[in-house]
Protein backbone atom coordinates (compact mmCIF):
# COMPACT_ATOMS: atom_id res chain seq x y z
CA UNK A 1 0.00 0.00 0.00
CA UNK A 2 2.63 2.38 0.86
CA UNK A 3 4.76 1.38 -2.17
CA UNK A 4 1.87 2.47 -4.03
CA UNK A 5 1.23 5.93 -2.90
CA UNK A 6 5.09 6.69 -3.23
CA UNK A 7 4.62 5.68 -7.03
CA UNK A 8 1.79 8.25 -7.19
CA UNK A 9 3.14 11.14 -5.43
CA UNK A 10 6.66 10.31 -7.49
CA UNK A 11 4.55 10.39 -10.99
CA UNK A 12 2.93 14.04 -9.40
CA UNK A 13 6.36 15.19 -9.36
CA UNK A 14 7.65 13.86 -12.39
CA UNK A 15 4.27 15.23 -13.99
CA UNK A 16 5.09 18.60 -12.15
CA UNK A 17 8.41 18.90 -14.13
CA UNK A 18 7.57 17.95 -16.99
CA UNK A 19 5.53 20.91 -18.40
CA UNK A 20 8.39 23.08 -17.24
CA UNK A 21 11.16 21.04 -19.14
CA UNK A 22 8.79 21.22 -22.29
CA UNK A 23 8.20 25.06 -21.84
CA UNK A 24 11.80 26.28 -21.22
CA UNK A 25 13.15 25.34 -25.12
CA UNK A 26 10.58 28.04 -26.12
CA UNK A 27 10.96 30.14 -23.52
CA UNK A 28 15.21 30.61 -24.27
CA UNK A 29 14.47 31.35 -27.71
CA UNK A 30 11.66 34.07 -26.78
CA UNK A 31 14.19 35.57 -24.64
CA UNK A 32 16.69 35.72 -27.40
CA UNK A 33 14.46 37.01 -29.80
CA UNK A 34 12.20 39.46 -27.83
CA UNK A 35 14.54 40.19 -25.51
CA UNK A 36 18.63 40.37 -26.00
CA UNK A 37 18.30 41.26 -29.65
CA UNK A 38 16.42 44.12 -29.57
CA UNK A 39 18.47 44.91 -27.15
CA UNK A 40 21.52 44.63 -28.61
CA UNK A 41 19.99 46.68 -31.69
CA UNK A 42 19.41 49.15 -29.27
CA UNK A 43 23.02 49.31 -28.46
CA UNK A 44 23.84 49.70 -31.62
CA UNK A 45 21.65 53.64 -31.59
CA UNK A 46 24.43 54.86 -30.01
CA UNK A 47 27.72 53.61 -32.34
CA UNK A 48 28.42 54.71 -36.16
CA UNK A 49 28.42 51.13 -37.29
CA UNK A 50 28.03 50.53 -41.34
CA UNK A 51 26.86 47.25 -40.81
CA UNK A 52 30.27 45.40 -41.47
CA UNK A 53 33.66 46.66 -40.03
CA UNK A 54 34.63 48.11 -36.57
CA UNK A 55 32.02 50.74 -34.78
CA UNK A 56 32.65 53.94 -32.25
CA UNK A 57 30.78 55.16 -29.73
CA UNK A 58 29.40 57.73 -30.46
CA UNK A 59 26.29 58.54 -27.57
CA UNK A 60 23.60 60.42 -29.02
CA UNK A 61 24.67 61.86 -31.76
CA UNK A 62 22.58 59.91 -34.06
CA UNK A 63 19.41 61.06 -32.12
CA UNK A 64 20.56 64.76 -32.30
CA UNK A 65 21.38 64.26 -36.34
CA UNK A 66 17.56 62.91 -36.56
CA UNK A 67 15.98 65.75 -34.86
CA UNK A 68 17.87 68.04 -36.63
CA UNK A 69 17.02 66.91 -40.49
CA UNK A 70 14.09 67.99 -41.84
CA UNK A 71 13.47 64.57 -43.46
CA UNK A 72 13.53 62.65 -40.40
CA UNK A 73 11.00 65.09 -39.34
CA UNK A 74 9.09 64.66 -41.63
CA UNK A 75 9.33 60.96 -41.19
CA UNK A 76 8.08 61.31 -37.86
CA UNK A 77 5.45 63.51 -38.54
CA UNK A 78 3.97 61.42 -41.65
CA UNK A 79 3.94 58.96 -39.22
CA UNK A 80 1.60 60.74 -36.91
CA UNK A 81 -0.58 62.27 -40.02
CA UNK A 82 -1.40 58.68 -40.82
CA UNK A 83 -2.15 56.89 -37.85
CA UNK A 84 -4.13 59.32 -36.39
CA UNK A 85 -6.93 59.41 -38.59
CA UNK A 86 -6.49 55.65 -39.76
CA UNK A 87 -7.21 54.93 -35.89
CA UNK A 88 -10.55 56.48 -35.73
CA UNK A 89 -11.66 55.97 -39.75
CA UNK A 90 -10.70 52.24 -39.62
CA UNK A 91 -12.79 52.20 -36.29
CA UNK A 92 -15.75 54.08 -37.36
CA UNK A 93 -16.02 51.67 -40.98
CA UNK A 94 -15.01 48.51 -39.37
CA UNK A 95 -18.00 49.38 -36.93
CA UNK A 96 -20.19 50.23 -39.53
CA UNK A 97 -19.48 47.44 -41.58
CA UNK A 98 -20.04 44.92 -38.73
CA UNK A 99 -23.49 46.24 -37.87
CA UNK A 100 -25.17 46.84 -41.60
CA UNK A 101 -23.72 43.45 -41.61
CA UNK A 102 -24.78 41.80 -38.85
CA UNK A 103 -28.45 42.63 -39.72
CA UNK A 104 -30.67 39.63 -41.54
CA UNK A 105 -29.00 39.85 -44.91
CA UNK A 106 -29.53 37.05 -47.11
CA UNK A 107 -25.82 37.48 -48.67
CA UNK A 108 -24.16 39.05 -45.41
CA UNK A 109 -22.21 35.92 -45.61
CA UNK A 110 -20.60 36.97 -48.79
CA UNK A 111 -20.21 40.22 -48.18
CA UNK A 112 -18.48 39.59 -45.04
CA UNK A 113 -16.34 37.89 -46.93
CA UNK A 114 -15.36 40.01 -49.83
CA UNK A 115 -15.09 42.95 -47.37
CA UNK A 116 -12.32 40.66 -45.46
CA UNK A 117 -10.18 39.54 -48.55
CA UNK A 118 -8.06 42.36 -48.11
CA UNK A 119 -6.90 42.13 -45.08
CA UNK A 120 -5.66 38.38 -45.78
CA UNK A 121 -3.60 39.51 -48.97
CA UNK A 122 -0.20 40.33 -48.92
CA UNK A 123 0.14 44.20 -47.95
CA UNK A 124 3.13 44.87 -51.15
CA UNK A 125 0.92 42.38 -54.01
CA UNK A 126 -2.04 44.85 -53.13
CA UNK A 127 0.08 48.12 -53.24
CA UNK A 128 1.52 47.75 -56.52
CA UNK A 129 -2.63 46.70 -57.67
CA UNK A 130 -3.05 50.24 -56.71
CA UNK A 131 0.51 51.70 -57.98
CA UNK A 132 -1.23 50.76 -61.42
CA UNK A 133 -4.95 52.40 -60.64
CA UNK A 134 -3.19 55.74 -59.53
CA UNK A 135 -0.53 56.19 -62.18
CA UNK A 136 -0.62 59.14 -64.48
CA UNK A 137 -2.06 56.97 -67.30
CA UNK A 138 -4.07 54.02 -65.13
CA UNK A 139 -7.82 53.54 -64.75
CA UNK A 140 -8.77 56.54 -62.37
CA UNK A 141 -7.24 58.77 -64.56
CA UNK A 142 -8.61 57.05 -67.65
CA UNK A 143 -11.98 57.49 -65.95
CA UNK A 144 -11.93 60.95 -64.99
CA UNK A 145 -10.95 61.82 -68.30
CA UNK A 146 -13.94 60.06 -70.04
CA UNK A 147 -15.93 62.05 -67.83
CA UNK A 148 -14.87 65.18 -68.76
CA UNK A 149 -12.83 66.03 -65.72
CA UNK A 150 -9.54 66.17 -67.22
CA UNK A 151 -8.43 69.10 -65.18
CA UNK A 152 -9.12 66.41 -61.87
CA UNK A 153 -6.14 64.30 -63.43
CA UNK A 154 -3.11 64.40 -61.71
CA UNK A 155 0.25 62.13 -60.53
CA UNK A 156 -1.20 60.96 -57.65
CA UNK A 157 0.92 59.44 -56.03
CA UNK A 158 3.99 61.78 -57.20
CA UNK A 159 2.46 65.05 -55.52
CA UNK A 160 3.47 64.64 -51.31
CA UNK A 161 -0.52 65.59 -50.30
CA UNK A 162 -2.14 63.16 -52.35
CA UNK A 163 0.68 60.91 -52.47
CA UNK A 164 0.38 60.86 -48.50
CA UNK A 165 -3.45 60.63 -48.87
CA UNK A 166 -3.05 57.41 -50.91
CA UNK A 167 -1.22 55.51 -48.91
CA UNK A 168 -3.65 56.43 -46.12
CA UNK A 169 -6.74 55.17 -48.31
CA UNK A 170 -4.96 52.08 -49.43
CA UNK A 171 -4.13 51.08 -45.01
CA UNK A 172 -7.70 51.89 -44.51
CA UNK A 173 -9.03 49.45 -47.77
CA UNK A 174 -7.55 46.86 -46.55
CA UNK A 175 -7.84 46.78 -42.72
CA UNK A 176 -11.34 47.91 -42.35
CA UNK A 177 -12.86 44.35 -42.82
CA UNK A 178 -10.27 43.18 -40.19
CA UNK A 179 -11.65 45.42 -37.86
CA UNK A 180 -15.18 44.58 -38.97
CA UNK A 181 -14.73 40.84 -38.65
CA UNK A 182 -13.78 41.65 -34.95
CA UNK A 183 -16.62 44.02 -33.79
CA UNK A 184 -18.85 41.15 -35.83
CA UNK A 185 -17.27 38.83 -33.28
CA UNK A 186 -18.45 41.26 -30.26
CA UNK A 187 -22.10 41.77 -31.35
CA UNK A 188 -22.35 38.49 -31.36
CA UNK A 189 -21.74 37.93 -27.97
CA UNK A 190 -24.53 40.35 -27.19
CA UNK A 191 -27.93 38.34 -26.03
CA UNK A 192 -30.91 39.30 -28.22
CA UNK A 193 -33.33 39.62 -25.26
CA UNK A 194 -31.57 43.10 -24.10
CA UNK A 195 -32.63 44.87 -27.79
CA UNK A 196 -35.92 43.00 -27.34
CA UNK A 197 -36.50 44.13 -24.00
CA UNK A 198 -35.62 47.74 -24.97
CA UNK A 199 -38.10 47.47 -28.34
CA UNK A 200 -40.81 46.58 -26.07
CA UNK A 201 -39.96 50.24 -24.15
CA UNK A 202 -39.76 51.61 -27.34
CA UNK A 203 -36.85 52.55 -27.04
CA UNK A 204 -34.99 54.46 -30.44
CA UNK A 205 -32.44 53.01 -32.46
CA UNK A 206 -29.60 55.29 -31.56
CA UNK A 207 -30.25 55.07 -27.64
CA UNK A 208 -29.84 51.19 -28.17
CA UNK A 209 -26.85 51.58 -29.83
CA UNK A 210 -25.55 53.97 -26.77
CA UNK A 211 -26.52 52.17 -24.01
CA UNK A 212 -26.60 48.63 -25.24
CA UNK A 213 -24.16 47.93 -28.19
CA UNK A 214 -21.66 50.40 -27.35
CA UNK A 215 -21.13 49.24 -23.45
CA UNK A 216 -21.34 45.23 -24.77
CA UNK A 217 -18.72 46.42 -27.67
CA UNK A 218 -15.81 47.62 -24.85
CA UNK A 219 -13.81 44.44 -25.44
CA UNK A 220 -13.96 44.63 -28.94
CA UNK A 221 -13.10 48.30 -29.28
CA UNK A 222 -10.06 47.57 -26.83
CA UNK A 223 -8.48 45.33 -28.95
CA UNK A 224 -9.49 46.68 -32.49
CA UNK A 225 -8.54 49.96 -31.30
CA UNK A 226 -4.88 49.10 -29.81
CA UNK A 227 -4.35 46.75 -33.29
CA UNK A 228 -4.51 49.34 -35.42
CA UNK A 229 -2.77 52.05 -33.20
CA UNK A 230 0.12 49.47 -33.43
CA UNK A 231 -0.46 49.10 -37.34
CA UNK A 232 -0.80 52.74 -37.75
CA UNK A 233 2.77 53.50 -36.32
CA UNK A 234 4.48 50.62 -37.92
CA UNK A 235 3.20 51.19 -41.20
CA UNK A 236 5.95 50.41 -44.17
CA UNK A 237 4.70 48.26 -46.59
CA UNK A 238 2.31 50.44 -47.92
CA UNK A 239 4.74 53.38 -48.09
CA UNK A 240 7.17 51.03 -49.69
CA UNK A 241 5.39 49.67 -52.43
CA UNK A 242 3.21 53.23 -53.59
CA UNK A 243 5.63 56.18 -52.99
CA UNK A 244 8.86 54.74 -52.31
CA UNK A 245 8.91 57.47 -49.84
CA UNK A 246 9.17 60.22 -52.45
CA UNK A 247 9.28 62.29 -54.17
CA UNK A 248 12.48 63.74 -51.99
CA UNK A 249 11.32 61.83 -48.54
CA UNK A 250 8.04 63.69 -48.15
CA UNK A 251 5.88 60.72 -47.82
CA UNK A 252 8.27 58.73 -45.64
CA UNK A 253 7.74 57.11 -42.24
CA UNK A 254 9.53 56.47 -39.46
CA UNK A 255 9.14 52.73 -40.90
CA UNK A 256 10.40 53.48 -44.19
CA UNK A 257 12.96 55.79 -43.29
CA UNK A 258 14.85 53.05 -41.16
CA UNK A 259 14.62 50.88 -44.08
CA UNK A 260 16.24 53.27 -46.30
CA UNK A 261 19.11 54.43 -43.69
CA UNK A 262 19.68 50.83 -42.46
CA UNK A 263 19.98 49.03 -46.09
CA UNK A 264 19.68 51.29 -48.87
CA UNK A 265 22.76 53.84 -47.34
CA UNK A 266 23.84 51.40 -44.79
CA UNK A 267 24.24 53.44 -42.00
CA UNK A 268 23.20 50.66 -39.46
CA UNK A 269 23.66 52.56 -36.42
CA UNK A 270 21.41 55.61 -37.57
CA UNK A 271 18.52 53.36 -38.75
CA UNK A 272 18.91 51.89 -35.52
CA UNK A 273 18.20 54.77 -34.10
CA UNK A 274 15.24 55.41 -35.79
CA UNK A 275 14.01 52.16 -35.20
CA UNK A 276 14.13 53.07 -31.10
CA UNK A 277 12.23 55.98 -31.86
CA UNK A 278 10.01 54.20 -33.21
CA UNK A 279 9.67 50.77 -31.13
CA UNK A 280 9.57 53.60 -27.94
CA UNK A 281 6.68 55.60 -29.81
CA UNK A 282 4.23 51.68 -30.56
CA UNK A 283 5.84 50.77 -26.97
CA UNK A 284 4.67 54.22 -24.88
CA UNK A 285 0.99 54.54 -27.33
CA UNK A 286 -0.06 51.05 -26.46
CA UNK A 287 0.58 50.98 -23.46
CA UNK A 288 -1.03 54.10 -21.93
CA UNK A 289 -3.80 53.42 -24.83
CA UNK A 290 -4.43 49.85 -23.69
CA UNK A 291 -4.43 51.48 -19.58
CA UNK A 292 -6.62 54.24 -20.80
CA UNK A 293 -9.33 51.94 -22.91
CA UNK A 294 -9.10 48.83 -19.71
CA UNK A 295 -10.38 51.38 -17.38
CA UNK A 296 -12.78 52.65 -19.85
CA UNK A 297 -13.78 49.30 -20.87
CA UNK A 298 -14.76 48.58 -17.29
CA UNK A 299 -16.84 52.01 -16.68
CA UNK A 300 -18.81 50.94 -19.54
CA UNK A 301 -19.35 47.59 -18.86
Amino acid sequence: MKTGIKTRSRQKKVGARVPWIIVIPGLVFALIGHVIAPLQGAFYAFTDFKGIGEYNMIGFDNFKEIFATKTDLYALLNTLKLAIPFIIFVNVFGLLLALVLYNKLKTKNILKSIYFVPAIMIPLAVTQVWKYILDYDGPLNIILRSVGLESWCKNWLGDPKTGLFCIFFVMLWQNCGYAMIIYNAGLASISEDLYEAAAIDGVTTWTKFRYITLPLLAPSLTVVITLMTVTGLRVFDQVLGLTGGGPVGLTQTLASDFYKQTWTLNRYGYGTALALILTLLVSIVGVLQSSILSKREGKMS
